[in-house]
């Protein structure tokens, strides 16, 4: 993807890492983004092939890319650019910061004009028409499988049941996945799909670094949070709206290096697809003793942790059972 942009370059009296801007302020910077072959690029050498024949200033890559090619020398530090180029970090928070930096084993070699964040939707209505009260910000599983086991025990009558089912309309609220109380100010369930990095070779620093500063920068934020696509910037302190709901469910919790959404987690333990799938199914069936059969959470939380522990020794020795059912006896008990 190629881009041509009207830039101003800035000054500083200390040497300058990147170079100036061309005299009349334009320049073309080749940008890598998604494209047919990035299954090829992300399981197998096709990335540094790919880099080799293009030479993209700048790069996209996922945190196991970020990693190989930093450790290749492939990525440029941007440690000393950011403080070289004053890039203004007003409304990003100091822990997304950090993410980048924990990524880079201790230097930011890639930035990320966005974010996802995984939330909780919920029927204020049928929590009204019931007398329970909403879930919250920042709940844990626990508590939230104990809200959740209040509607399961509505649901024994017929009319309870059929008031259950609702209509097709309803006021919708919203709050953040739950947290780990040891720790209830981050969330794994936070990603960025669009880090960006310098190519280290590319003769276009400056440019590149331009862009990428512009697509972090304040006015991009606003643009994302009021566009017909909208999209979570980084620097998202002092949003309180977005698409018409409140942001706090979507900003108040900062990212870590551990995190990620679920599927990440398991795409680092390098399972197969079989023990994957087991894990889904396991945790489902979980859900479906908590909520229905009324288990008690931590008897059924216990279970699937044994359970899954076990699965998880097994996939280690890459000794593979046949999917079984989850163990309802643990759970009855």
């Amino acid at each position: 993807m190629k881009g041509a942009l009207l830039l101003l370059a800035g000054c500083s009296g200390e040497k300058a890492i990147l170079p100036d801007m061309p005299k009349d302020g334009k320049g073309v910077v080749k940008a890598m983004y998604f494209h047919e072959q990035s299954f090829h690029q992300k399981y197998g050498d096709g990335l540094n092939q790919f880099i080799e024949k293009e030479n993209p200033d700048l790069i996209l890559v996922d945190a196991e890319q970020l990693t190989a090619l930093a450790e290749k020398g492939k990525l440029l530090p941007l440690d000393a650019v950011l403080k070289q180029e004053r890039f203004d970090t007003a409304g990003i928070p100091f822990l997304t910061v950090d993410f980048f930096r924990q990524l880079g084993g201790g230097h930011i070699y890639a930035l990320s004009p966005t974010y996802n964040v995984e939330a909780i939707y919920y029927n204020v209505d049928l929590s009204r028409e019931h007398g329970i009260e909403p879930p919250l910000n920042q709940m844990t599983w626990e508590e939230l499988f104990e809200l959740a086991s209040r509607f399961g025990q509505l649901g024994n009558s017929p009319t309870s049941s059929k008031s259950l089912q609702g209509n097709s309309t309803f006021e919708v609220g919203i709050v953040t996945m739950p947290v780990n109380p040891a720790n209830p100010g981050v969330s794994p369930f936070m990603s960025f799909n669009e880090m960006f990095a310098i190519n280290s070779n590319s003769a276009n620093k400056r440019i590149a670094w331009e862009l990428l500063s512009y697509m972090c920068s304040p006015e991009m934020a606003k643009t994302l949070v009021s566009g017909y696509s909208l999209r979570l910037p980084i620097r998202n302190e002092g949003i309180a709206e977005i698409g018409g709901l409140p942001a706090e469910p979507f900003t108040m919790l900062k990212p870590y290096a551990g995190g990620g959404p679920g599927r990440n987690v398991l795409e680092r333990v390098k399972a197969s697809p079989e023990f994957n799938a087991q894990i889904y199914q396991t945790m489902n069936q979980t859900l479906i003793c908590i909520v229905k059969e009324d288990k008690p959470v931590d008897e059924a939380l216990a279970a699937m942790q044994k359970e899954l522990q076990e699965r998880l020794e097994l996939e280690k020795k890459k000794i593979i059972p046949e999917a079984p059912c989850l163990n309802t006896n643990a759970v009855n008990s």
